[in-house]
């Protein structure tokens, strides 16, 4: 994986991103960077404690201002790093760093100097951060000419970069400062080689696992969509049939209750009854599954009064409310736009699982309100609530609190919502029951404008 600097136009490009794969990368970067970080963290006030040291016992004016001012600068560095927790835009930062570095560098020995060495942490953190040619850039025409121009100097003996405190501790030979200015020229192309192909490793892992998970995601999504496809072909054909058995049914449910007001029949009536209810029911799920897996036909949306089809809902649940001793009530007025025919089927899906579920003497609302930016609907119940178990997944198909639901319902009745543009909510109430939120674009006003 290795590449060398004369060989980076070889590389062949990498292969398109998957989306997310760059805020990926970044946030998997700042975390394998926060050791390398907090460990700058920690030499830098070693780094400022030494320059001070040197600035302030040198004799050389030069050398203390230039010392001096270095550690204001670090020191603007460790109150940054202290206050500044996110570490997402490295790059300016190790500018100013490697600059401070390089005068350090040159102003306590040149490649005599002790801090001579941490350049190379400096161009490890360059390297995995910066994108390759980037890294190999700032190499060629940054690190490597200012170390031997720093050399050039010190060889020249123009200027004598050995400060005070160091005389005599450090070797001063022409061939000590070319030994080491060689071995760093070549250990920061090795640790730049290095870091680039981590970088690049760890691009190509996190594209290689994003892949993966598209894939997934897709191999998951086309069997949803075969096995809804299959559940809408076997509803399909068991609806024919139960239709013939449905028609069957009421036959010969007619011919008992002839039977029974000749006085016999009886029992065989009771069970047609139960027969004929067990049907209905299948229907019901069939239907179900066929709604839910029939892709979502367009709307036929205009302006509605939401009034007027609550109260037509209750008109149509009012026996079974009134077998059931719970009362419906309709409260409030608002106009919105919307498909009336998938909007009373939101609402019957509502009204009936209230019902199931409200005790015997109470009371089921159907709040409308019109506030400002949108119109709703709420149907507010006495009942349990929603099972703590199922809360989370109340909407997931299958998913239901009935033992003889298909757990459809409701998954149908949140997509209309939402091809709607809106959306629908279950709600626990903390004095008991539960709260189904619809909401939905308001009408405009004649004016052309939402009302407010």
């Amino acid at each position: 994986m290795s590449q060398t600097s004369d060989s980076l136009a070889d590389v062949p490009a990498a292969p398109a991103q998957p989306d997310g794969g760059a805020e990926l990368r970044s946030r998997t970067l700042v975390r394998l960077l926060a050791r390398l970080i907090r460990l700058r963290s920690l030499v830098l006030p070693v780094v400022l404690a030494f320059t001070l040291w040197i600035g302030v016992s040198d004799e050389a004016t030069w050398r203390r201002i230039l010392l001096l001012v270095v550690a204001g600068v670090m020191t603007s560095l460790i109150t940054h790093d202290l206050l500044v927790r996110e570490r997402v835009r490295l790059t300016p930062n190790l500018v100013v760093v490697v600059l401070m570095q390089y005068l350090v560098i040159f102003a306590t020995g040149g490649m005599a100097s002790p801090v001579l060495p941490l350049i190379l942490l400096i161009t490890v953190l360059f390297g995995l951060t910066a994108p390759g040619q980037r890294a190999w850039l700032v190499v060629l025409t940054v690190h490597l000419p200012v170390l031997w121009s720093i050399t050039a100097i010190q060889l020249s003996g123009l200027v004598d970069l050995a400060p005070t405190a160091l005389a005599g501790a450090a070797p001063q030979s022409p061939a000590f400062a070319l030994s080491i200015a060689t071995f760093m020229s070549v250990a920061m192309v090795m640790v730049t080689l290095f870091a680039t192909a981590a970088s690049t490793a760890l691009e190509h892992m996190i594209d290689e696992a994003l892949r993966t998970r598209d894939a997934a995601l897709e191999a998951r999504s086309a069997q949803a969509r075969e096995l809804t496809t299959l559940s809408g072909e076997i509803a399909h054909e068991l609806k024919n049939p139960l239709a013939s058995v449905k028609g069957l049914a009421q036959l010969v449910s007619r011919e008992l209750e002839r039977a029974g007001e000749a006085g016999a029949g009886g029992k065989s009536v009771e069970r047609m009854q139960v027969l004929r209810r067990e049907v209905d029911r299948m229907q019901g799920i069939l239907d179900e599954f066929l709604n839910f897996s029939r892709p979502l036909v367009p709307l036929t949306q205009r302006e509605v009064e939401l009034r007027e089809l609550v109260d037509h809902v209750v008109d149509l649940h009012e026996g079974v409310a009134g077998e059931r001793r719970v009362e419906l009530r309709a409260h409030g007025r608002a106009r919105a736009v919307c498909d009336p025919r998938k909007l009373e089927q939101i609402l019957i899906n509502l009204v009936q699982n209230a019902l199931e579920v409200a005790p015997a003497a109470s009371v089921i609302d159907l709040e409308i309100e019109g506030r400002a930016g949108r119109a709703g609907i709420v149907v507010r119940d006495r009942g349990p609530g929603i099972d703590p178990a199922l809360r989370d997944r109340i909407f997931e198909p299958g998913v239901t609190g009935k033992g003889d639901g298909s757990g459809l319902g409701l998954t149908i009745a949140r997509s209309l919502a939402r091809q709607h543009g809106g959306e629908l909510e279950l709600v626990d109430l903390e004095a008991g029951g539960c709260e189904a939120r619809l909401t939905l674009p308001p009408a405009k006003s004649p004016t052309g404008e939402k009302p407010a």
